[in-house]
């Protein structure tokens, strides 16, 4: 039995925050709804901003992996309908309960945090609801404790903003959203998943058509979970939805929707391309979908079919294929193109006016193995490149990202270094070892992990490393950052 669980964490009011929200770059709008609520009450990416102009009409995601290491599982939505497992907030560790009346979202720009920093030993301060309620301290049996990342200012394992600590961002505006599965919501299978998903999407540029988003995937239950993939499902719609097209990059992890004529019946010749960059994982599959009951491309509607998508197969698990109608090929492919499949590593010509139509995207991430307990971070960009960009133009946009993501400092989450005071180099140690702070010339150093908790500080000269293996961010200085590698 699926129970909802009201509770009163005393930070949560109910109306405080919103089911719907929107992020603004410098010439379009991305609207965004609450994870479970498909049938967007705005379009998903509207440009230009004011305009009414859609570019992306719906997005959605998916959830699908490998449990007891044999069943299939997926925490799936039709992005056609409002029929989805997504329900806000986070998992419980049987899947059997949920929180209901969850918030909707957190929308934190980074000069709030920097004012609460400066100001919270202020008598007269006014702790702001976003930042008191940031959902790092939840103290029900079964769930979560943390689900969103925070600088423990005072080093007492306990979010506490008013002893300074403060939420952990990673741009200048920010947008945090948690959903679970709801199990029976979307019916799309006969038993829950303890896992959780937190969505912290952040704009690190306020001059440029890009939002980021780190993805943190939870298995909160008490089996691991293997070939787990995350799906990003982009309803395109360029102006007239009809004459699309879509591009796979998989040298650049990119799949892209474009105009795929000159003249679009809504934007004219200055349409926009729409694009979707993984920044830190591989693109695993990119398949495009239909609405209604084909059974090759049609509507998901089993847990094994949204696996297939997922791992680049058609709905009814044959393989994607070159040539022809991408079934009928007789090489396997993991990525579509429009009318034919890419199995040239993203080389291939793009056939623009081939085959073009209405273009729903299902880009799913490589594997991976989350075991009880643990989580797993993707980061993605979504971008807009006005003026009817040529393919060069949107596979120079992808790059231009990922340069972007790599000489960005996600590490500390507020304040900025001035330019080229950071030089990161590593250190490698061994999990649990004692290393000298002398011998590696730091200066009070202070070991984060990635997600900007502080967890140790230097001791009578000496350094006790983390024993979990994984990468770190050690700080020494205001001018001295280095990765650390536990191993």
């Amino acid at each position: 039995m699926r129970i909802a669980f009201y509770i009163a964490f005393g930070f949560i009011q109910i109306g405080l925050f919103s089911q719907t929200a929107q992020l603004s770059t410098r010439s379009s709008t991305f609207n965004f709804n609450a994870l479970g609520q498909t049938d967007l009450r705005n379009a998903a990416i509207i440009f230009p901003r004011g305009s009414g102009n859609i570019a992306l009409k719906r997005l959605n995601f998916w959830v699908t992996g490998i449990k007891s290491g044999k069943d299939t599982f997926s925490i799936g939505s039709d992005i056609f309908s409002d029929r989805s497992d997504w329900v806000e907030g986070p998992a419980h560790t049987t899947g059997d309960e949920f929180i209901a009346n969850w918030p909707g979202f957190w929308l934190l720009e980074k000069g709030e945090v920097e004012a609460h920093r400066k100001n919270y030993q202020n008598i007269n301060y006014m702790l702001p609801n976003k930042i008191s309620t940031w959902p790092s301290n939840i103290s029900q049996l079964g769930f979560p404790k943390t689900l969103a990342a925070y600088v423990d200012d005072d080093l007492n394992s306990i979010y506490n903003p008013s002893n300074g600590d403060f939420p952990f961002l990673l741009g200048e505006r920010n947008l945090l959203s948690v959903a679970t599965d709801s199990f029976r919501k979307g019916g799309y299978k006969s038993a829950p998943i303890p896992l959780d998903i937190s969505l912290q999407y952040f704009v690190l540029d306020t001059n440029a058509n890009r939002v980021y988003c780190r993805i943190t995937l939870c298995n909160r239950g008490l089996i691991d979970l293997s070939s787990v993939r995350f799906s990003a499902i982009l309803d395109g719609q360029i102006g007239n939805a009809l004459d699309d097209a879509m591009l796979s990059d998989s040298i650049l992890n990119m799949v892209a929707i474009k105009n795929g004529q000159e003249v679009d019946a809504v934007y004219g010749r200055n349409w926009p391309a729409l694009g979707y960059v993984l920044c830190n994982r591989d693109l695993g599959a990119s398949i495009y979908i239909v609405e209604g009951k084909s059974n090759v491309s049609g509507e998901a509607t089993k847990s094994a079919e949204f696996y297939h998508y997922a791992n680049g197969m058609w709905l009814g698990g044959t393989s994607l294929s070159y040539g022809g109608s991408g079934v009928d090929g007789t090489v396997p492919s993991n990525y579509v193109y429009s009318g034919f499949s890419d199995t040239q590593n993203g080389k291939e010509p793009w056939l623009d006016n081939e085959n073009i139509g209405k273009r729903t995207v299902v880009a799913s991430s490589t594997n991976m193995d989350i075991a009880k307990g643990e989580c797993t971070v993707l980061d993605v960009c979504y971008f807009i490149l006005p003026n009817a960009p040529n393919i060069d133009s949107i596979r120079l946009e992808a790059k231009r990202v990922i340069e972007e993501y790599n000489g960005t400092d996600f590490t500390l989450g507020t304040g900025s270094p001035q330019k080229g005071s950071i030089r990161i180099s590593t250190i490698f140690a061994k999990a649990g070892a004692l290393i000298s702070s002398e011998e590696h010339q730091l200066l009070s150093p202070i070991i984060y992990a990635m997600d900007g908790r502080r967890i140790s500080v230097e001791r009578n000269g000496a350094i006790q490393m983390p024993y979990s293996k994984g990468i770190y961010i050690m700080v020494s200085s205001k001018s001295k950052t280095q990765r650390l590698v536990i191993n």
